[in-house]
């Protein structure tokens, strides 16, 4: 979306957020005093960590307990309370309920598809599912949009990809581990370990070594 500013200052974006500014108490005045003042702040994040819990337990059963509900629409856990006033999860949650300041809970995200597949899918992708089109997964959109250097992947999947990178290609496909981390165990991802006896100690001095050789010889070319 643009954001090219009117000449009394204000942007589109602004104008969209006055639609929700009611419900909050806060006016779009409000809310542009305040932007200009610092007290709101646009975050911007380097880098995201997007979990998909396949088969994982219900929103009932973890951040949105329905404990007044009937029986037949509740989870079997009780609530507790959070550092955050009003906001009560799930009792067997206790650290995330210590830092419920540093997460947001998204209860108006739905869909309307009548399979578990599609409905990943459109999790996964953000656009409705079509049979005649792949839409990429967020990983390789992020890396299609934010690029690295060529040697470092812009996003990796452990221990594998929900979705693909869709009509991206596979150069914007995400590095799968193909393996999980285990506790008490040295995680170790298929073509990143070190072969045979060869220590990383030993791979920074071959690489120190190679670094020296190529500035000589670039001026020897010179």
């Amino acid at each position: 979306m643009a954001t090219n500013r009117t000449c009394d200052g204000m942007v589109r974006r602004d104008m969209l957020k006055a639609g929700i500014l009611g419900g909050t108490g806060l006016t779009l005045a409000s809310y542009l005093r305040m932007a200009s003042a610092g007290e709101i702040s646009q975050a911007k994040a380097d880098r995201a960590i997007f979990i998909e819990l396949p088969g994982g337990p219900s929103h009932i059963d973890t951040f949105d307990l329905k404990p007044n509900a009937p029986d037949t629409h509740r989870g079997k856990f009780s609530p507790i309370k959070t550092n955050v006033p009003g906001m009560e999860i799930c009792e067997h949650l206790p650290r995330l309920a210590t830092c419920a300041d540093k997460f947001a809970i998204l209860r108006g995200v739905s869909h309307t598809l009548a399979a578990h597949e599609l409905g990943r899918e459109y999790i996964n992708t953000g656009s409705r599912p079509l049979p005649s089109l792949e839409y990429p997964g967020y990983g390789s959109v992020v890396s299609r949009q934010m690029p690295t250097p060529q040697d470092i992947p812009s996003s990796v999947a452990v221990p594998r990809v929900s979705q693909g990178p869709g009509f991206l290609g596979l150069k914007y496909a995400s590095l799968e581990t193909n393996s999980s981390p285990q506790m008490g165990r040295p995680y170790e991802v298929r073509g990143l370990s070190v072969g045979g006896n060869i220590t990383v100690d030993e791979i920074h001095r071959r690489q120190s070594l190679l670094s020296k050789l190529d500035k000589r010889f670039a001026y020897v070319e010179s």
